[in-house]
């Protein structure tokens, strides 16, 4: 659906921080991925993405926050990964370093 203004919900917290903190409000990017993709899981196809607003309505946005969202996905799993590289490496092991680099 078509969205014209944020929705109440949205708005106020964003307005009540904004004023807690001095400065003007601003929304980033991660926050409006989270506000408009829907329940997904590991086994959910990048294509049905639930998105749940536009501004636009248009493919192109959709995709916008699909990509956000399919990075947020898959980011826990990297960290892990780098996480078994830098511990590979304080422990000398080179080859767990370089098996987990691969992966």
């Amino acid at each position: 659906p078509l969205m014209t203004c944020l929705p109440e919900s949205l708005a106020l917290p964003v307005l009540n921080l904004s004023k807690s903190l001095g400065c003007q409000p601003v929304i980033s990017y991660a926050s409006t991925v989270q506000f408009n993709v829907g329940e997904f899981n590991d086994s959910t196809c990048d294509d049905d993405l639930p998105i749940i607003g536009t501004a636009t309505g248009t493919e192109d946005e959709r995709w916008f926050y699909k990509c956000g969202a399919m990075v947020e996905r898959e980011a826990p799993k990297v960290l892990n990964l780098l996480l078994s590289v830098y511990e590979g490496l304080d422990n000398g092991d080179h080859e767990k370093a370089c098996r987990h680099l691969v992966e």
